[in-house]
């Protein structure tokens, strides 16, 4: 794993209590989703993904954290097959070292800015 690639962290409590049409009727459809989308080649991937159960902020939902470097960014309502491909998008940027700047389509979906990623399972 290397540490420069940026971390994708989704919730898994989400998907859980308000399930919706694919890919969000469960979990694990959710995180294959995300990994198809990630993947750039056999071995090569964008970004590593993981999961942890609640951001703690569940009125929100559908939260995901993107983190890379120093920062990150906790994202709310992430819960459209275009808000996922937007998210995807910015974060192959990311990775390639452009400024990371919040596109405008996910600016209203922003939820905070942390300096430090919380615990995760590595999915």
């Amino acid at each position: 794993m290397s540490s420069s690639r940026p971390k994708i962290v989704i919730c898994r409590t989400c998907v859980r209590d308000n399930p919706k049409k694919a890919p969000f009727t469960n979990f694990e459809e959710n995180a294959k989703y995300y990994q198809s989308l990630l993947k750039e080649g056999f071995f090569k991937k964008s970004a590593d993904l993981h999961y942890q159960n609640c951001f703690a902020v569940c009125e929100n939902f559908h939260c995901v954290l993107v983190h890379h470097g120093h920062r990150g960014f906790l994202f709310k309502k992430i819960s459209s097959v275009e808000k996922i491909h937007s998210l995807v998008a910015w974060v192959r940027k990311l990775e390639q070292g452009v400024v990371p700047e919040i596109p405008e389509d996910l600016q209203e979906n922003l939820l905070k800015e942390v300096k430090e990623i919380e615990t995760y399972k590595k999915f």
